[in-house]
């Protein structure tokens, strides 16, 4: 089983530099829909899902140390580009956990992590999907996700 895909990883108290600048940055957004575009924005200029290479890179899914997963660039497996998403989301103090739920479905043959994010309340939820990783492959932006 790949540490993080069935389970979260717990948020970090210390963050590496670059990203604590990301979510001073997120803390001054004006809302809960700003913050995650923005957040989303940083997660996809940094890092891109391929097809084929959820395969051919297989062993660096079960990398869970959030500084190592933060310093690589280009291909991140679905689950890695999730946390680190939910990191920056949760840290930016306009999301709790509780409003960050990962979420699993197939695509094509394999498993595919992506997140269901709440932008309303607690008592008035509105959640909306959002897959960094199927930006690139599948063009897909916030509000669907890969496997439908």
């Amino acid at each position: 089983m790949i540490p993080s895909f069935f389970s979260k990883l717990p948020i970090p108290e210390k963050l590496p530099a670059e990203m604590e600048r990301h979510v001073a940055a997120l803390q001054r957004t004006k809302g809960r829909r700003e913050c995650l575009e923005q957040a989303y924005r940083i997660i996809t200029s940094r890092y891109e899902g391929r097809k084929l290479e959820t395969y051919l890179k297989l062993p660096r899914a079960f990398t869970k140390r959030l500084e190592k997963i933060w310093t690589r660039t280009g291909y991140l497996h679905c689950h890695q580009q999730n946390y680190l998403l939910r990191v920056l989301l949760v840290k930016s103090g306009k999301f709790s956990e509780e409003d960050v739920r990962q979420k699993l479905t197939l695509y094509v043959i394999s498993p595919h992590q992506y997140l269901q994010v709440n932008l309303g309340t607690k008592s008035k939820p509105d959640w909306i999907d959002v897959d960094p990783w199927a930006l690139k492959p599948c063009g897909l932006r916030i509000g669907k996700h890969a496997g439908r």
